[in-house]
């Protein structure tokens, strides 16, 4: 919806200039909620079982991971847009740059977003969730609109940022908390915590070796990109999770064995 809104107030060349960070914010949310959507038949299959603290932990765990592979791709459009975009797409798209720092923001508010709604859908509290959602979509387009009209390209990005920030400090204290008997405090911890290795990780690659070479096509992105993905990767599984949470993540992630014919 964003990009129609775009079109249609600010026209088409303003569209095309949102289409760029869009569609790497659409990656970048599709490769980030692959394990998500693996967690969620564990969630329901916990329900049915009346297995609540199973489901619990499950769920805090689920939240750290999200928020990992979250901050992993994240934090590349956030710290280095222009690189990227002009990587991509060569030069004359700098007013894509401050939208793709927006939906960064987005990616890191949408995903723990993602996650509590397939744990509510488990729950059955499918009801109160949608009608969440479709108020914070209408809220989203009206404040598009406006801020379109009144900031320019990146103030659609920004009505996004503010639409999913207020969908997830409303959720989780007023539906999520509940359903899961926690306290906001432990969601919040569980959320943060890959945060700070991530943010370390960042500020070597994608801050100091980044500006330091300065790469901005593709083939010389591609070695800061493997860079990136081992130290972001080794700081998250080692600081990012505790033991028993990195068993939790990798049996669920693990393909079930399969059966044993009778007679072997």
């Amino acid at each position: 919806t964003d990009i129609v809104v775009v079109g249609i107030v600010l026209g088409p060349e303003a569209a095309a200039l949102y289409a760029i960070p869009a569609k790497l914010f659409t990656l970048a949310f599709g490769l980030g909620s692959v394990g998500t959507n693996l967690l969620y038949p564990a969630l329901a299959e916990h329900e049915g079982a009346g297995e609540d603290e199973r489901q619990r932990r499950l769920l805090l765990a689920g939240l750290r991971g999200g928020t990992a592979a979250a901050v992993l791709l994240a934090l590349p459009l956030l710290l280095i847009p222009d690189q990227l975009i002009k990587g991509w797409v060569g030069d004359g798209y700098g007013e894509s740059s401050p939208v793709l720092v927006l939906l960064a923001l987005v990616l890191l508010v949408h995903q723990p977003i993602y996650l509590v709604t397939q744990f509510l859908i488990a729950r059955a509290r499918q009801r109160a969730i949608a009608r969440a959602l479709v108020l914070a979509g209408v809220a989203n387009v009206i404040l598009s609109v406006i801020l379109a009209t009144t900031v320019g390209l990146w103030g659609v990005a920004l009505s996004t940022l503010l639409s999913d920030v207020a969908v997830l400090l409303y959720v989780v204290p007023a539906l999520v908390a509940p359903a899961a008997s926690l306290p906001v405090g432990a969601f919040v911890r569980s959320a943060l915590r890959p945060v700070v290795p991530a943010a370390v990780a960042a500020l070597l690659v994608l801050v100091a070796v980044a500006r330091l070479t300065e790469p901005d096509t593709l083939l010389e992105l591609l070695p800061l990109g493997l860079g990136w993905l081992v130290a972001c990767g080794v700081a998250l599984w080692r600081f990012g999770f505790d033991a028993s949470e990195r068993a939790t993540i990798g049996r669920q992630l693990r393909p079930p064995a399969a059966p044993v014919p009778e007679g072997l």
